[in-house]
């Protein structure tokens, strides 16, 4: 029985131009290996989060997905958290506590099991995927392997019937990721769990699978057995073959028609009986003598982390002028942490490092480089002064970014982010250049462009240091190796000396044809040796970039017109919220106001859950409200010491003019009812409310449809801060002083309270002009991608 059907499935991105995925069909049989893979940003990880549905990205699609033949879309939460298990990419991601035990006990936890089930199920998981040990660690403690493998465990202890996973062994080193992909197996072949596995490394889990299918552009273009979809990409010389087990490509490149080997064993079997017949030419590595210029010198350098364990021990490492040195070593080793030093992001205890020149660092997550809300602005932010117009061109052209341009960096795919931030990268024109995982997310096509861009920099005279776990491409592009281990390089060796002489830490083609070619580690030399050619593939074809032309001007704005429920709105906060101030002041003299405070909240909440009748509410948009809310409460404890210079009437304003009316009144009565629970609760917490969510809500419908400019913005703010605020609050002031109400009193408790009205305008107008923009642009980005309207 198949457990996932995908029938004529299409899907896109709010605002996209095309579709993401377009006319997908294919069946998960029950129980199968599944593995999804394809060049970079394919559509993979969209495809993937197609399968459960509180993970689905907001979009347009059409077309059905079933689920043991019923509608995948009929699932409620409960049943998707317990029968779809899901693994992220990112290992810190996915982790939401600070103990092991915890966090496998967590989603039990959430399923309201019995304390007694709990242990049980717990403790059996941990046995079963080898982490006993770790049971009672700190979450921190853990390694990366360790780390992923403790959220396979998580999901895995609520026994979904099938588990996804997207690219779970991307940040892991070799040893790790090979045991990852072994726990898999073993829960497929023993245990009957369906697995549908997104992968760039295919050299493990290839052979694993039942069914292969590659996306392309967010189509299928081939699915079968793992030796169909081979020898249809080794036919149709796709460039993603490249991605192919070594073992394959090196047979292929010899002899057509025997059975295509995946495995090293299969591989090795092979090249016994071939060198038999042929035997192979001898291979003599080229010699390599390095630059007598030291761009980079470390001596007896050692680092910790505040109350944390030596990291680096007597850490030493030279670089010299215009070399490629791979690091290498497991995760915790000390890579990262050595490239941040040299980097200057951290300082060492002590030793010494000397630097020639400027470097530049590619850091593991390139997020940590994006500030500007589009590709090309992203570009343009860091640029050197002076830069010619053509070098950006050309760099924009050479890390394939040309049709990415007006996309938001966070919303490419893993590998498209890799390109991004190695072009910011190399725009900065360093003298070195630092490589902390780069080639994770990248398909091998771009892999061998990233290594002739990197040899072309080595031509320039640029050093490169690059901390990786791709062993295959390090063997094809660095000159020498370094081996980190326990904090410390333990051994440096010219490339080829390097993974000849070991047996673990090498590449598969060493592992398969040590035996009868020794000093072979590439599958370009094992072809030569073996006197065959490499199979060719057609190259990409490629946009190319050259600046805009100037835009026409924007469209101009329409107005809006009131709605009914705008009409139910102002009822709300005009006559029901007024009416329920002045009830408790008439008729309960000012008491209770903590019930009628919560009173306010429901009817404020009222017209809001009026716009989401006849639509569930995703709870991202729950989160948002959330968000601002807190926001607006941090600021306002924050600055509790300076009377009346806050930054929540900024904020509340700016939640007004982006998410709506509903949304500004909402977030503002709430804030300041949460705010005054721990300032201290009152009579006048129903008039702060009261004022606050009016001003939310005048600024949803004095900004709604529109891009609103900062000094119109500015001006609002003061002028709410004065009339509004003030105009109510001072005044409440009279009331709850008992005094017999007369205009003279009235406006004397106005006057009185005007200087702190004042100071109320000149921080809402400062907030405003310091927030605005940005906050703006990205909560534009927000109701985008989430498709949230006003």
């Amino acid at each position: 029985m198949d457990i996932f059907r995908l029938e004529n499935f299409y899907f896109a991105y709010p605002q996209a131009r095309q579709w993401t995925l377009a006319n997908i069909s294919f069946s998960v049989p029950e129980g199968s290996f599944n593995l999804l893979c394809g060049p970079s940003a394919g559509g993979k990880s969209t495809l993937l989060r197609q399968l459960k549905p509180i993970l689905t990205p907001k979009g347009s699609h059409k077309g059905d997905i079933y689920f043991y033949d019923k509608p995948l879309s009929a699932l409620d939460a409960a049943e998707q958290s317990q029968r779809i298990g899901f693994v992220w990419q990112n290992v810190e991601n996915q982790l939401v506590t600070n103990k092991v035990w915890h966090e496998l006990a967590f989603g039990l936890e959430s399923l309201n099991m019995d304390t007694a089930a709990i242990r049980r199920r717990v403790g059996e998981i941990a046995d079963f995927f080898g982490i006993s040990a770790l049971f009672a660690k700190n979450v921190a403690e853990l390694s990366g392997g360790q780390k992923q493998l403790l959220n396979l465990a998580a999901v895995m202890v609520t026994k979904p019937e099938v588990l996804i996973l997207d690219e779970p062994t991307a940040m892991l080193d070799p040893l790790a990721a090979a045991d990852f992909i072994a726990a898999l197996a073993k829960l497929n072949a023993e245990y009957g769990t369906t697995i549908i596995l997104a992968e760039q490394r295919l050299e493990d889990v290839l052979p694993l699978a039942h069914q292969v299918i590659v996306l392309e552009e967010g189509q299928i273009i081939t699915q079968g057995t793992p030796e169909e979809a081979a020898e249809y990409l080794l036919q149709t010389k796709h460039p993603f073959s490249l991605s192919l087990p070594a073992c394959s490509l090196i047979q292929r490149s010899v002899e057509k028609n025997t059975p295509l080997a995946l495995t090293i064993r299969q591989g090795r079997l092979w090249l016994k009986d071939y060198a038999h017949l042929h035997p192979p030419a001898s291979f003599t590595p080229p010699p390599y003598t390095p630059n007598k210029n030291i761009a980079l010198q470390l001596k007896e350098v050692w680092f910790n982390y505040p109350q944390q364990e030596d990291v680096l021990k007597s850490f030493s490492l030279t670089l010299h002028q215009g070399e490629f040195l791979a690091l290498l070593g497991a995760n915790g080793s000390g890579k990262s942490t050595a490239l941040s030093l040299i980097a200057g992001y951290l300082a060492h205890r002590r030793g010494k490092i000397a630097l020639k020149g400027k470097a530049a660092m590619l850091p593991q997550n390139p997020q940590t480089l994006f500030s500007q809300n589009t590709v090309l602005k992203d570009l343009k932010a860091d640029l050197p002064a002076n830069t010619p117009e053509e070098r950006l061109n050309e760099v924009i052209n050479l890390c394939r970014l040309a049709d990415l341009l007006d996309l938001h960096p966070y919303d490419l795919s893993g590998g498209q982010q890799q390109r991004l931030a190695f072009a910011k990268i190399l725009l900065l024109e360093p003298d070195i250049i630092l490589l902390d995982e780069p080639t994770k997310g990248l398909d091998n096509a771009f892999k061998e462009s990233f290594g002739h861009i990197l040899k072309d920099l080595q031509a320039k005279g640029v050093s490169i240091i690059m901390a990786s776990h791709d062993l295959s491409f390090c063997a094809q592009y660095a000159d020498c190796c370094a081996f980190c281990f326990n904090g410390q390089i333990i051994d440096t060796a010219e490339v080829h000396e390097f993974f000849s002489t070991n047996s673990y830490l090498t590449t598969a083609v060493s592992r398969m044809c040590r035996e009868y070619i020794p000093q072979v580690i590439t599958v370009a030399e094992a072809v030569t040796a073996l006197k065959g050619h490499l199979p060719s593939v057609k190259p990409s074809v490629l946009p190319s970039y050259s600046p805009p032309s100037p835009v026409a001007d924007e469209p101009k704005q329409t107005k809006h017109s009131f709605t009914p429920k705008t009409y139910l709105s102002l009822l709300a906060v005009l006559i029901l919220i007024p009416f329920t101030i002045f009830a408790n002041l008439h008729w309960f003299n000012s008491q209770y106001y903590s019930f009628f405070a919560l009173l306010i909240l429901l009817e404020c909440m009222l017209p809001f859950f009026i716009i989401f009748e006849g639509r569930k509410p995703h709870a991202r948009e729950l989160v948002i409200i959330a968000l601002f809310c807190a926001l607006g409460v941090a600021g306002r404890i924050a600055f509790f010491m300076l009377p009346q210079f806050k930054p929540v009437l900024a904020i509340v304003i700016l939640a007004g003019a982006a998410f709506g009316k509903e949304y500004g009144f909402l977030i503002g009565s709430l804030t300041m009812l949460l705010s005054n629970m721990l300032l201290g609760m009152g009579p006048w917490v129903l008039w702060q409310m009261f004022a606050t969510g009016l001003i939310g809500f005048l600024s949803g419908i004095v900004f709604k449809g529109i891009k609103p400019k900062q000094i119109n913005l500015c001006l609002f703010g003061a002028f709410c801060a004065v009339f509004i605020y003030g105009g109510l609050l001072n005044p409440a002031s009279a009331i709850l002083s008992k005094q017999i109400l007369t205009w003279p009193v009235l406006l004397s408790y106005y006057a009185s309270g005007l200087p702190l009205d004042i100071i109320h305008a000149v921080a809402t107008v400062f907030f405003l002009a310091i927030l605005s923009q940005p906050l703006l642009e990205k909560i534009e980005r927000l109701k985008s991608k989430y498709v949230i309207r006003q």
